[in-house]
């Protein structure tokens, strides 16, 4: 950090112009600046000094080098806000001075940079000039700041620049004299009190703070304020600095208020940097693909990758977004467990003023279900009518017959239509059941399983009574799944009963309560579950395979269970029959056990 750079008119040209040996420090105690009358008397050279600890100057001070050392600290860790060292100087021509060294703060943008040293000679009061030229430049140059600039003494604004009254809409002289108090709005007056009061007594530095003051006209005017202690006049005084962040704090409220909509989104949202590099993810799009912020961040979308889908469209993607265009179009991506899912996606490029691109923005809308439920009612649509097709044909095969035969018994073309129409009317309504679940969002909710499998047993006794049900049902077996679980339950019973070659058929309905788990078992003792009705699970099935058996039922079954979150196991029974097993979250209420 250089004078230069960062002091500008605040230091460097009020040093520049005086006749007094001047060095400042930072923080840090590297000499920042020196000015000409320094280099001259004690034979130094900026590059020399410049950028150097500031016990460089050591060795042409004979005497009170460990005092002027002091002096410096204290100002330049903010401790004292004005300290005086006694030094004896070697000069170019040999002979040595005791000089008088005056240690004061640097303000830099309002806030401490650092100390500036002024060295004179006791003998001579010649400094007082220098002195009070210093002061009157400072002065000046206090006045053309962009900031807000106040010095009280004893409560009272001993001085006000021109941009302090304008910010608050006064003249200056009707600020001048008055209390310190009297711009800050009222709800802040003791904080400022007890600041103020510490202050003067030395006990708080320098600091940097938000204060709400109150314009003339009423408005509250949110400020940064900055204080230090000086000499003014010979005596303490308090040097305040008022900063305008009412445009800041609107950028800043606007920034938080964007990072809270894109933080409650329910839209995966993701940013890279040009290079596509992956800078922020927000939770949903955690919660879509299953990756956590820390195993994508520093990676590129390319983890998302599933394969699925044609190079060449992610070549003209960013070719797209590159040239500052927008692209909008759908996807298939890979979660982090590795399931496919559909996404409608938009991508952005972010520009800066210059209209330079220095990044991008994505946002992705899981469409998975939207697209599953469209795929489903197409299946549905296209094998309601297959069904219905095929049964109409039976049923005019079957009437032409009556119709034509001389033969006077026709019961068996009439059971075979009666049997027909029966089927297609099954087929309907479990297709409008399928339909109507389909159509809807899943919503899993704490159920009991084991008073809907109580209910569903019921419900198919009454369908039929010439079989044998039995149960083994817990007291309670809460788990989340959707509400329709009970169709599901009374589907498999039904199924297990319709289905059943024996005269008696006996099915039993067991719930059981795991771990982690609620396992829900349907037995029966029938021909089973054919090859090509258990296929219906598997999702790229053919459709046709719906077109006969029990496939309609058990495939409403399968997508309720799924809706559920939860997963369905078909087994063979050692002996004969079948055994499907449904198995769910278990939700663990305070008074269940294991």
């Amino acid at each position: 950090m250089s004078v230069d750079e960062n002091w500008g008119p605040d230091a460097s040209s009020v040093a520049t112009h005086t006749g007094v040996a001047v060095f400042a420090v930072d923080t840090d105690r590297v000499v920042s600046y020196v000015n000409e009358p320094f280099l001259a008397r004690y034979d130094h050279s900026q590059e020399t000094v410049l950028g150097a600890d500031y016990t460089v100057i050591e060795p042409w001070v004979a005497d009170g080098f460990a005092e002027l050392r002091g002096a410096i600290d204290d100002v330049a860790r903010g401790v004292s806000n004005r300290s005086q060292a006694s030094v004896v100087v070697t000069g170019t021509d040999g002979q040595q001075r005791r000089q008088t060294v005056t240690v004061t703060p640097v303000v830099d943008d309002g806030a401490l940079a650092g100390a500036l040293a002024v060295f004179r000679a006791d003998e001579s009061d010649s400094g007082t000039e220098d002195v009070s030229e210093m002061s009157q430049r400072y002065t000046t140059l206090v006045e053309q700041s962009r900031d807000g600039v106040t010095i009280t003494q004893d409560r009272t604004n001993v001085f006000v620049n021109e941009r302090f009254a304008q910010l608050l809409g006064y003249e200056r002289q009707a600020l001048c004299g008055e209390s310190f108090l009297k711009p800050i709005a009222p709800s802040e007056y003791d904080l400022v009190e007890r600041r103020y009061r510490k202050r003067i007594r030395g006990d708080e530095p320098s600091e940097r703070y938000e204060l709400e003051l109150e314009q003339k006209d009423g408005t509250p005017l949110l400020v940064e304020l900055n204080v230090t202690q000086i000499q003014y006049d010979g005596e303490p005084a308090v040097m305040a600095t008022y900063r305008d962040i009412t445009e800041r704090k609107r950028r800043e409220e606007t920034l938080r208020q964007f990072r809270r909509a894109i933080e409650t989104a329910p839209h995966s949202i993701f940013l890279t940097d040009s290079e596509g590099t992956i800078e922020y993810v927000n939770p949903a799009f955690e919660e879509v693909t299953g990756y956590s912020a820390d195993a994508v961040l520093g990676r590129t979308p390319e983890i998302l990758n599933s394969g699925e889908m044609r190079t060449e469209l992610y070549e003209e993607l960013w070719e797209t977004i590159t040239d500052g265009e927008v692209w909008e179009g759908y996807i298939v991506n890979r979660r982090a467990s590795g399931d496919l899912y559909h996404a409608h996606e938009t991508i952005a490029p972010i520009t800066d003023d210059e209209g330079e691109i220095t990044g991008f923005v994505a946002i992705q809308t899981d469409i998975s279900e939207r697209i599953e439920r469209e795929r489903l009612v197409d299946t549905l649509d296209r094998v309601l009518r297959h069904n219905l097709r095929n049964r109409l044909n039976v049923v005019e095969a079957h009437g032409t017959l009556i119709r034509t035969s001389d033969t006077a018994d026709q019961s068996e073309h009439v059971d075979k239509i009666l049997k027909s129409v029966d089927r297609l009317l099954e087929t309907s309504q479990k297709g409008r059941e399928l339909i109507t679940f389909l159509s809807q969002p899943a919503r899993d909710q704490p159920l009991d399983a084991a008073a809907i499998a109580r209910d569903a047993v019921a419900a198919a006794r009454e369908h039929k009574d010439e079989c044998t049900i039995s149960t083994d049902l817990p007291a309670a077996a809460h788990v989340s799944a959707v509400p329709e679980l009970g169709d599901a339950i009374e589907e498999l019973v039904r199924n297990a009963i319709e289905h059943n070659d024996r005269e008696h058929p006996t099915v039993s309905v067991q719930v059981v309560n795991e771990e982690e788990t609620v396992e829900i078992h349907v037995a029966d003792d029938g021909p089973g579950i054919s090859k090509m009705e258990r296929q219906i699970l598997d999702e790229t099935a053919d459709v046709d395979q719906l077109y006969h058996g029990s496939g309609f039922g058990l495939w409403l079954v399968y997508w309720i269970v799924r809706q559920s979150h939860g997963s369905l196991d078909i087994a063979d029974r050692p002996d004969r029959g079948t055994v499907v097993t449904l198995s769910f979250d278990r939700v663990r209420r305070g008074d269940e056990t294991a």
